[in-house]
């Protein structure tokens, strides 16, 4: 099993409880795989060794990280064969025993007999590989949503995510054989996705296939606009051309028509060609 570790020295509360905060920030760089020293197929040897070297003040993960840096950045998603689920609520160690495959419980620093805390050790049949954290979190929820109801902390499917574990954590074996087969999730998990970015990109499409909606305004609305009052006050210099060209482009951004822009213009009563509808119809189709 490539689960990795990093040890940490344990710093308490004023309550007497381990400060986790100073825990993972002691376990941000450095993770080393765990080596379990298993060298046959004996998963029930490779979960007590895994055990062994955990019940410390260590953080640990089925992930890996490039550069050893515990950063959703650098995670290495290729032949993962373990997975972890953590349980606050919801389900019982007594429950989760019962799992039919074969699997270790690992409770957590917060545990009690009254309110079970644990974490779930479940070695896989063959390795699995994850396109990037996405892919990770979408299979791991299917799982959650399959076996577990939806109980796991899904907080911990973030790929940057390390577990801390103490001396004094209980550890137990159930005692079924099957490893767990995680192929044909994998493949839900992936289909699920295609779907998603397929619907994506089908909305994308009807966005651009559908006309552009403007937000309608009325000539007399547009006159009131800041923008358009400036430039009408350029009118009283013999400044037409341009102030008359930006008015209309400001007619057709706020959806009026051509024929509308014409007589926007003309309502100011500048003479001259801009007192002409169809020359100003044609200035405004300039803007189709």
């Amino acid at each position: 099993m490539k689960a990795q570790f990093h040890s940490f020295d344990p710093v308490y509360l004023s309550n007497g409880k381990l400060d986790k905060a100073k825990a993972l920030s002691q376990c941000t760089y450095e993770f080393y795989p765990l080596d379990l020293k298993v060298f046959d197929n004996n998963m029930d040897k490779k979960l007590k060794s895994f055990a062994s070297k955990v019940k410390s003040f260590c953080c640990y993960s089925n992930l890996s990280w490039q550069g050893r840096h515990r950063h959703s950045k650098c995670v290495l998603l290729n032949d993962i064969d373990l997975l972890i689920f953590d349980f606050d609520s919801g389900v019982t160690i007594s429950d989760m025993l019962k799992f039919e495959y074969k699997s270790m419980i690992l409770t957590t620093i917060s545990h009690t007999a009254a309110n079970n805390k644990f974490r779930l050790i479940l070695p896989l049949s063959t390795p699995i590989s994850f396109k990037n954290s996405e892919e990770y979190r979408c299979f791991m929820e299917i799982v959650n949503r399959i076996y577990f109801n939806n109980n796991a902390d899904s907080n911990c499917f973030d790929t940057a995510r390390c577990y801390i574990s103490h001396p004094d954590s209980l550890s137990q074996i159930n005692d079924y054989k099957n490893l767990f087969e995680a192929g044909a999730l994998l493949a839900l998990a992936k289909k699920k996705l295609q779907e998603k970015e397929e619907k994506k990109r089908l909305s994308e499409v009807e966005k651009l296939n559908q006309p552009h909606q403007q937000k309608q305004y009325t000539i007399e609305d547009v006159k009131r606009f800041a923008k358009v009052q400036e430039y009408v006050a350029t009118f009283s210099k013999g400044n037409h051309y341009s102030p008359v060209y930006k008015i209309i482009g400001i007619g057709k951004k706020s959806g009026l028509s051509n024929h509308e822009c014409a007589e926007l213009i003309m309502s100011y009563n500048i003479g001259n060609e801009y007192s002409d509808k169809d020359s100003l119809i044609k200035k405004a189709m300039k803007y189709d």
